[in-house]
């Protein structure tokens, strides 16, 4: 299983500074009042779904302009499926329930050479089941993109297709690739 990790250029880290008391007490409950109520807004903005675990891949050089370009276009909802809120906001998407996942560059899926090949939204996907799901792995881009269907989803290309003008608009293609259609 994959572990997240701290997204790049974020720092983690805190300050070796001493605490003062009285120092900056003021600042710090006030911004804590406002990250609370914030906190219960956006909450109370959530669906009854909840947030959708997925696990944040991490991206290097190029791919991390290219995925999150590929957030930017991906659609509000594929084949009817609603876009949900996710427990990681990078480089992850979610729609429906059961839930469509997208996971994009980094440690995504490692490519399986037996399986199937299928042209779906300009972009070729290597595709093969997985338990109750089917894995669709980018085939032709320079980044990796992983989309996990639910098996129970028997419209699995036309979610493909939502999703792939997305990937095909938003991730190159490798240099000589073509779509297998």
């Amino acid at each position: 299983m994959l572990v997240d990790q701290a997204l790049p250029g974020r720092s983690d880290t805190f300050s070796d500074a001493p605490y003062l008391p009285g120092q900056g007490d003021s600042v710090s409950v006030r911004t804590s009042v406002i990250a609370v109520a914030l906190a219960s807004f956006v909450t109370a903005g959530c669906t009854h779904e909840g947030l959708v675990s997925v696990t944040a891949p991490t991206p290097t050089g190029s791919a991390i302009g290219q995925c999150t370009a590929l957030l930017a276009k991906l659609p509000a909802s594929v084949d009817g499926l609603t876009r949900r809120d996710t427990s990681s906001t990078a480089f992850v998407a979610a729609w429906g329930d059961p839930t469509v996942t997208l996971r994009c560059g980094g440690d995504v899926l490692s490519p399986d050479p037996t399986a199937s090949l299928v042209d779906a939204g300009g972009v070729t996907w290597r595709v093969r089941q997985a338990g109750d799901v089917v894995e669709w792995l980018s085939e032709n881009r320079v980044t990796r993109v992983e989309v996990r269907v639910p098996l129970s989803n028997t419209a699995q290309e036309n979610v493909m297709s939502d999703i792939g003008n997305a990937v095909r608009d938003a991730i190159p293609a490798l240099p000589g690739a073509t779509p297998t259609s």
